[in-house]
């Protein structure tokens, strides 16, 4: 189905295409005008939940049309764009970063009910789309299949990848850049607290290399680095917890005052539980989360940079560090790791080459070697669940 909308007070056609799911009473090219403020919680998104238990986060209008406005401008995307979105609207990416987007651009807006690589591949060339939304789990995925089948799909319309929802390593940037023949891709960072997106890299360079950081605090939306737990500011270059405040934040949680209050200081700063360092240009390099630091023997290990020595090598397509529990040393660093095709990581190739990187209480004591990692609905990796599959209990 096909539709078109205004907005509000233009004159201007903003087009939808919807593959696989109705959209009924959009069809007649209005919109109605909004039945309250616009700062009125308009959507009620639960956070994905790779962590802890979701949280029902509100988000008005003023916030997704914002931040929608501010990624589109900071990726380079507009109006004669159409992007391959497979990404659940469950997801604060798919909604905002996808659909709303492309309703405030005027980009068309491809989506299908469920990912699965062929229908979305298909769906690229029959609508010769220019842009691929994915977290980096599906692109793997997307590159895995066209790898196994070069000329199979056409996917010349596509000039730019869209990627965010979890960390994009070097090498995977490069690789689906490569296979999927990608002029550039795009680096998204984000929460659903902010509306999502806090950051982007376009992919032209001006961020540094591909992976390295995640890009430039979009415009209008203030970033400071902190001493976590505290509102010490850093100076540039010195890593600590980063907190935002504009027009995309959410106003809390629904019915949780408790978590509203621990998320979001009293004049609006939201503290995102990220750790990381910004440059003079308001250029983010991401060390990790709060949350997911592994603590060994009182020495704070970030996951995401031993994930990024593991997956240089060849062998491995996709990584998830995790703490382990150990009464000697509080937790070990342990790793799941996803073989790429037609190879067979070696755990002590794997081991030697972190030691070599990595600082020695840094390297992995545990890699297992897994079919798939658990995903959450939104493509991120289940954390929860993984450290269910090394320790051989569910986690709750």
């Amino acid at each position: 189905a096909q539709a078109l909308a205004v907005l509000p007070g233009s004159a201007r056609p903003y087009g939808w295409h919807v593959l696989g799911d109705n959209l009924a009473g959009i069809g007649d090219g209005t919109v109605p005008a909004p039945a309250g403020h616009p700062d009125a919680t308009l959507n009620i998104q639960f956070t994905s939940g790779s962590t802890g238990p979701p949280k029902m986060v509100a988000l008005s209008a003023r916030n997704l049309i914002a931040n929608a406005r501010w990624t589109a401008d900071a990726a380079g995307l507009g109006a004669t764009d159409r992007i391959a979105s497979p990404l659940p609207l469950a997801h604060a990416a798919g909604l905002s970063s996808g659909a709303v987007l492309a309703l405030v651009t005027g980009a068309l807006w491809v989506s299908v009910s469920r990912f699965r690589t062929e229908p979305v591949l298909t769906q690229i060339a029959r609508h010769r789309c220019t842009v691929l939304q994915a977290v980096p789990t599906m692109a793997t995925m997307l590159a895995d299949t066209v790898e196994a089948a070069p000329d199979r799909f056409d996917l010349s319309s596509l000039r730019v990848g869209f990627l965010g929802g979890a960390p994009c390593a070097p090498a995977l940037l490069a690789r689906t850049r490569r296979v999927l023949g990608l002029d550039r891709i795009a680096v998204i960072y984000g929460q659903t607290e902010a509306g999502p997106t806090i950051s982007v890299d376009p992919g032209d360079a001006s961020c540094g290399s591909p992976g390295d950081t995640v890009g430039r605090i979009v415009a209008d939306l203030d970033a400071v680095v902190v001493t976590p737990g505290t509102r010490t500011e850093l100076p540039p270059g010195h890593a600590g917890e980063l907190l935002v405040r504009g027009e995309s934040v959410t106003a809390g949680y629904v019915d949780d005052p408790t978590a509203t209050q621990a998320a979001i200081t009293s004049d609006g700063w939201l503290r995102t539980g990220d750790l990381g360092a910004l440059d003079t240009d308001r250029i983010l390099t991401l060390t990790g989360r709060v949350k997911e630091l592994i603590i060994r023997g009182g020495e704070n290990i970030s996951p995401a940079e031993v994930e990024a020595a593991l997956l240089d090598d060849a062998a491995v397509a996709q990584v998830c560090v995790l703490g382990l529990p150990s009464v000697r040393w509080g937790e070990e660093v342990a790793a799941l790791v996803v073989a790429a095709p037609g190879t067979t990581p070696d755990p002590d190739r794997l081991t030697g080459a972190a030691a070599a990187r990595l600082a020695r209480h840094k390297v992995p004591t545990l890699i297992r070697t897994v079919p798939d990692l658990p995903l959450l609905p939104s493509g991120k990796v289940d954390r929860r669940a993984a450290l269910g599959l090394l320790t051989g209990e569910e986690q709750r």
